[in-house]
């Protein structure tokens, strides 16, 4: 019966022993698919950073552009309406 008894801890050993070794194996595999995941993840978040970046940029250089065109329009108004003014005294003096 001694025998049973030493064989059963045995068991209990081996089961202990081959229990830590699925523990740390399953902890590899978290590890690492949380490793692969983050770098997937970090890369995704760059990718949207840069097209948040990109499309920034092309909205500023877009409201540029339409301030140019504004501040051009308006330039063109005031020299056209100068113009006209100087016509116009030029005409009167002629009468």
């Amino acid at each position: 019966m001694a025998d049973d008894g030493w064989n059963g801890l045995g068991l209990l050993w081996e089961a202990a022993l081959s229990r830590e070794s699925a523990d740390a194996d399953l902890f590899d595999v978290v590890i690492s698919e949380t490793t692969s995941s983050t770098l997937a993840v970090t890369q995704e978040l760059k990718e949207k950073q840069l097209e948040i970046e990109k499309e920034f940029r092309r909205t500023k250089v877009k409201e540029r552009a339409e301030d140019r065109q504004i501040s051009f329009q308006t330039i063109t108004t005031v020299l056209l309406r100068l113009c006209d003014r100087q016509s116009s005294s030029q005409s009167e003096r002629l009468l």
